[in-house]
């Protein structure tokens, strides 16, 4: 069975019949299939996406630069540190400040309050799992042992 993305086809269609408000049972006889196989498929599509997401993160928290909005700080500083970031390293940013600052407040009603922003080159900020940026920063950080952006370590070293 050919995978779309992260994806079976079947699980793409469950997913979709799910959003439409079909039951497990419907989507069964509909499909011809056990509702425990329909139950199984879901999972595994929550499953893969969510892994998805992880790996969009973490790619995001390697390539792009990130800035970390610590609880209570106000979206305002936020905003402010992004554009600076933004000015440093050449990222045209498609909203100004008051956008910027309705913008954080929006992704932390979503993600919380400790929030991580990754700051793409097309200058679109992207709101990241701040755990996932710590994880990728640790790795980092032993793959270049002794400075900032150092070579990696040979391998079996």
């Amino acid at each position: 069975m050919e995978r779309i993305g992260f994806l079976t086809p079947k699980q793409l269609l469950i997913a979709h019949l799910r959003s439409r408000g079909l039951s497990s049972t419907e989507i069964a006889r509909l499909l011809g299939v056990s509702r425990q196989d329909v139950a199984v498929a879901a999972k595994r599509a929550q499953r893969n996406y969510m892994a998805a997401l992880e790996t969009i993160g973490a790619y995001l928290a390697a390539t792009c630069s990130v800035v970390e909005a610590a609880p209570g700080e106000p979206p305002e500083g936020v905003a402010e540190r992004l554009i600076a970031l933004a000015d440093k390293t050449g990222v045209k940013l498609p909203m100004g400040r008051g956008e910027l600052a309705t913008y954080i407040r929006a992704a932390r009603l979503i993600h919380g309050d400790h929030l991580c922003l990754a700051l793409r080159r097309d200058g679109v900020p992207v709101p990241l799992d701040c755990g996932v940026v710590e994880r990728v920063r640790l790795l980092l950080a032993r793959a270049t042992p002794g400075r900032r952006g150092g070579t990696p370590r040979p391998p079996g070293a």
